[in-house]
């Protein structure tokens, strides 16, 4: 009995065999053809939108000809299928629907056998995109002389290219070119076909629209209006501030300029300059031209794309023509020298956003100021302090030096006259005590968060002759309150004096540090008194401060016989900005500027990294040689141990006459406290940020802070370092990246 209930169960193990075999299309026809199949790939290739569609499906085995039909699901909206397997269609708008999200049909597939036909069924999607749009887009600007790369907006529905025929392959696959009749993009740019423009712009400068094409692989072509403005690496609006000597008379300037971007200095009805506006400068001093009050001028320019040195000649009707060389930072100030036969000095042209005086945007309503330049006498005068504006008025406070003799606090009150909206020049009249000094000033307003600062130069015929820096005082709060955590942190020291009865320069720069409770914990110096070099390990102090909570005014105790007094820019805690005033014989001034990430992270050989622009500053006599440089440091490879190197390009002029287009090339360290030349083992950091730049002898050239930077390499904007040359008539230059 068991062996008979055997054979019910195979033959219905057959039965169902069967069943499956033909509900899969797998029946073996009697002539022995294969299994039927269906050879189309799944998913079906995408369509889109307004694009005319045409599949057809192939099958194989069984018996031809083969017959199809749709069994389940919907084709999209406008397809049909065809018995002989052709689907085909133009979807119509909003039949795409979402990107990526199909349609789903079951197509089956039957062939000629007799007595009965094969078959087989499959579930097929098909994807139907939204048609190709591409949008149009104003691309970032681009400068004149510097490496470009951005790309257009990516297209998207249509129908993608599988395999991107672009070399780079583009992701997702389409196309770009310039459409047919398109104007061509600024020379020196190529659009490649992945939608990246690449290149260098040659120039000129300006705005340069164009159409871009964006194709798949359909093909379908759909267009977007683009452009890129070109500015050259001088454009805009700026001020500046020279002070410099004529035949070994001191002479001072401000002023104020709008650069076309293609060589031109207030070119008139140019559309890269403000319509209505005069631009012009004042100019006083003891030379031979003097006093020269609110005079316009024109001038024209050029900037090498390679070591960002420039040159420049203004005009001044009825005056003359002077020459100067440029070192151009595309992040930050530009610094210029007199290249004239025995007319030297140097300044700096700051770019400002606006030519009027902004009033409020900042909870300090006042500004902090220093001063330098000539007595009556020809000495040597300095200063520093912080006024309060009010409705066209001001009152404040400041300390002198004026050849040794220092004196203040002392009062004062005035009047401020804005500029003009025909013109960036405005008017500051202070009464002190008994005497009235007159001053032109020219307004910088740079982008965040960096605050407004004023140029000036005094317009008195006849009396002192000084330059001016005046700095918008801030606050991060709704309050401006000056106090003690002002000063909290390290900070660089970057000051100028004349020593040996005013006769030679007498420069240092240093670190301080401040606890933000009123102690000077560390305040150490290079300095270089005319050729006569000392290490901050002979020139270290500590002592006291106190700020005055209204007027920013810092008390010091300590420092040396003669303390400083300093005029604090900012109420910011640890912002560790001031103007400088010493009270001693060389009559120092200058600035405290906070110095930055390297407190916590010490700077590494490796943190000067990069191409630098830059030049002197503020040279105290006409024996001083003025420099514009371009430099590159390059730090050793990685672990960093060992020097770096440090080359420039730069154009000169002093005493030893013009110099153009210099090389130099030497090797920079990390230096200890006593170092005055490279130490023989590389330090492995530097708290101090302090290092030595050597010539390619061994020979000493520079001493050089970090004021900020990346202990992992300065390469981003901002970043900063002070140099104090080494020669018998020394100065402190400023690079910037």
């Amino acid at each position: 009995m068991k062996g008979f209930r055997a054979f019910p169960s195979l033959g219905l193990a057959l039965i169902l065999y069967a069943l499956m075999m033909t509900a899969c299309g797998g029946k073996l026809p009697q002539n022995g053809a294969g299994p039927l199949v269906i050879d189309n790939g799944n998913p079906l290739p995408t369509g889109a939108e307004g694009d005319p569609y045409s599949q057809t499906l192939h099958a194989s085995g069984g018996v031809a000809p083969y017959t199809w039909s749709l069994q389940s699901g919907t084709l999209p909206p406008g397809f049909t299928f065809t018995s002989g397997g052709i689907l085909s269609g133009t979807p119509p708008q909003g039949s795409g629907g979402t990107m990526g999200t199909p349609y789903s049909f079951v197509l089956m597939v039957t062939d000629s056998q007799t007595p009965k036909m094969a078959y087989n069924m499959e579930t097929f999607t098909l994807t139907i995109n939204p048609p190709l749009t591409f949008a149009p887009s104003t691309l970032p600007n681009g400068v004149v002389g510097v490496v470009y790369s951005s790309a257009v907006q990516t297209a998207s529905g249509g129908i993608p290219y599988t395999t991107s025929t672009c070399n780079p392959p583009t992701s997702p696959p389409y196309l770009y070119s310039l459409a047919p009749g398109s104007a061509p993009l600024p020379a020196g740019l190529t659009l490649n076909c992945d939608g990246t423009i690449t290149g260098t712009p040659t120039g000129p400068a300006g705005t340069f629209p164009f159409v871009v094409q964006a194709s798949d692989s359909f093909p379908s072509n759909v267009t977007a209006n683009y452009s890129i403005t070109i500015t050259g690496k001088i454009q805009g609006n700026y001020a500046f501030s020279f002070n410099g000597y004529n035949n070994g008379e001191p002479f001072y300037m401000a002023g104020s300029f709008c650069a076309d971007g293609n060589g031109n200095i207030n070119p008139a009805n140019n559309p890269a300059c403000p319509a209505g506006v005069t631009f012009v400068l004042d100019r006083n001093g003891s030379d031979a031209i003097g006093a020269v009050t609110n005079a316009p001028f024109t001038g024209t320019y050029t900037v090498d794309s390679t070591t960002n040195l420039g040159t420049m000649m203004l005009t001044l009707p009825g005056i003359g023509v002077f020459n100067y060389s440029l070192a151009v930072s595309q992040v930050s100030d530009i610094r210029f020298i007199e290249t004239d036969a025995n007319a030297y000095g140097s300044g700096v042209i700051k770019s400002t956003t606006s030519l009027a005086l902004p009033s409020g945007g900042s909870s300090c309503g006042g500004y902090a100021f220093g001063f330098f330049g000539n007595d009556s006498g020809g000495n040597r005068l300095a200063g520093a302090g912080s006024f309060v504006p009010t409705s066209g008025n001001l009152a404040g406070v400041e300390d002198t030096n004026d050849n040794g003799t220092a004196s203040g606090p002392t009062s004062f009150t005035g009047t401020i006259t804005a500029p003009l909206s025909s013109s960036p020049r405005g008017t500051l009249t202070l009464n002190i005590g008994s005497s009235t000094v007159d001053y032109a000033f020219y307004v910088v307003v740079p982008p965040p968060p960096s605050t407004v600062q004023l140029l000036a130069v005094q317009t008195d015929s006849g009396a002192s002759l000084t330059l001016v820096t005046m700095i918008k005082q801030s606050s991060a709060g709704a309050t401006c309150s000056f106090g003690n955590p002002s000063l909290s942190g390290f900070a660089v020291t970057e000051l100028n004096a004349r020593s040996n009865g005013g006769t030679t320069p007498d420069i240092s720069i240093g670190q301080a540090m401040f606890d933000g409770m009123g102690n000077i914990t560390s305040y150490m110096f290079d300095e270089n008194n005319a050729g006569v070099l000392t290490t901050p390990s002979q020139n270290s102090y500590t002592g006291t401060y106190t700020v005055d909570p209204t007027t920013a005014r810092v008390a010091v105790t300590g420092l040396g016989s003669f303390p400083p007094v300093w005029y604090l820019t900012s109420a910011n805690m640890g912002a560790n900005s001031a103007f400088v005033v010493g009270t001693d014989p060389s009559v120092t001034s200058g600035m405290l500027e906070q110095q930055t990430n390297f407190v916590n992270q010490p700077a590494f050989i490796t943190s000067l990294s990069g191409n630098f622009y830059g030049g002197t500053s503020n040279p105290v006599l006409p024996s001083v040689t003025n420099q514009a440089e371009s430099s590159v440091a390059t730090p050793p490879p990685p672990p960093g141990t060992g020097n770096g190197a440090f080359t420039s390009t730069y154009d000169s002029n002093g005493t030893g006459g013009v110099l153009m287009n210099q090389m130099f090339s030497g090797i920079f360290c990390l230096a200890g406290q006593s170092d005055s030349v490279c130490p023989a083992t590389q330090l492995p950091q530097n708290s101090t940020g302090r290092m030595i730049i050597e010539d390619g002898k061994g020979n000493p050239v520079d001493i050089l802070y970090l004021v900020s930077g990346s202990a992992a390499g300065v390469t981003g904007g901002g970043n900063k370092t002070v140099t104090l040359d080494t020669s018998a008539n020394p100065s402190l230059s400023v690079l910037v990246h």
